[in-house]
């Protein structure tokens, strides 16, 4: 099994091309193991590298820069509140149960840091065969209750 430093994976992360290493792995990693996952809470490069506030922005980016993280974590908080959702091609409702507790959280405190990176996966089986890219990465954040009240048990996004 291959193992790689913060600075490697945070490297790999910014947009890594044919010539870095990280993507090189994906030429050879084994089929029965076909992801990388790092789990290095502790580490403060880890927390900069993929904080949830660098991330919302990311997204926020990609989509032309309208608004900022914060309105992007309430939008996403205000779905807690929904007492149903609907499919408008064929007109099936679901039922959901409102999340108070999700709801009330703050969403400019799980920006400024509530939200922390637990793990980061990295698919490097779906890494391009030119090098264009690293594979389908995904970023889990957690949060802990005694920072906020309000969410009912665990918090993860």
């Amino acid at each position: 099994m291959r193992s790689l430093n913060v600075d490697a994976l945070a490297s790999a992360f910014k947009g890594a091309r044919q010539s870095n290493p990280f993507c090189d792995i994906a030429q050879s990693a084994d089929t029965d193991w076909p992801m990388l996952v790092l789990n290095t809470p502790q580490n403060q490069r880890f927390q900069s590298d993929f904080s949830f506030e660098r991330t919302l922005k990311a997204i926020v980016d990609s989509n032309g820069g309208s608004g900022d993280e914060t309105q992007l974590m309430q939008s996403l908080l205000y779905g807690f509140g929904f007492p149903s959702i609907s499919n408008n091609d064929s007109v099936v409702e679901r039922l959901l149960d409102i999340r108070g507790g999700e709801l009330a959280l703050d969403a400019a405190s799980l920006v400024a840091g509530d939200m922390v990176p637990t793990a980061v996966f990295n698919r490097l089986d779906l890494a391009a065969a030119d090098g264009s890219h690293c594979g389908e990465q995904r970023i889990v954040y957690h949060f802990d209750n005694n920072n906020q009240q309000g969410a009912s048990g665990r918090f993860f996004f």
